[in-house]
C-alpha cells in the first residue's frame, strides 16, 4: 500500500485531526453555573474593562487560527476551503506538536475574503494566524 492509500485510509479512521477538549469540568448545576451562565459574566465584564485580560481568561494565549480560502492549498491550486480542511487540521497537528499551540481550522467563502484582512483583525481572538 503506498503512501497515498495509508493516508487516505488514516484520514478516515482519524475522521479528523483535530478536537475541542473542554479543560473545565461541567458534572453538576454547580459547574455550569461557574463555566457558563451566570458565573461566565463575571471575567467578560473584567475582559471589557481591561482586553488584556483575555489572556488571562480564555485560550486566546494559546489559540491560533489555521485561515484558507482554498486557493493556493501546498500547490494543489484552487481546491476550495473545504477540500482544504485536511491541510489546516494537519497545520493545526503541527502546531500543538512542535509549539504547544491550539489550532483552529477556519475556512473562507471560496474567492470572496482578501486575507489581508484577517491579518489585520487577527488580535479579536486569537494569539496569531497562519494562512494557507
Amino acid at each position: 500500500m503506498d503512501v497515498k492509500e495509508r493516508a487516505l485510509q488514516a484520514h478516515e479512521k482519524w475522521g479528523g485531526k483535530i478536537e475541542v477538549v473542554a479543560r473545565c469540568e461541567v458534572n453538576s448545576k454547580d459547574d455550569l453555573s461557574i463555566a457558563y451562565t451566570p458565573g461566565v459574566a463575571e471575567p467578560c465584564l473584567k475582559i471589557k474593562d481591561d482586553p488584556s485580560l483575555s489572556y488571562k481568561y480564555t485560550r486566546r494565549h494559546n489559540l491560533v487560527a489555521v485561515i484558507t480560502d482554498g486557493t493556493a492549498v501546498l500547490g494543489l491550486g484552487d481546491i476550495g476551503p473545504i477540500a482544504g480542511m485536511p491541510v489546516m487540521e494537519g497545520k493545526c497537528a503541527l502546531f500543538k506538536a512542535l509549539c504547544g499551540f491550539q489550532g483552529c481550522g477556519r475556512d473562507r467563502p471560496h474567492h470572496s475574503a482578501d486575507l489581508r484582512l484577517v491579518r489585520r483583525h487577527q488580535p479579536r481572538g486569537y494569539r496569531g494566524s497562519a494562512l494557507l
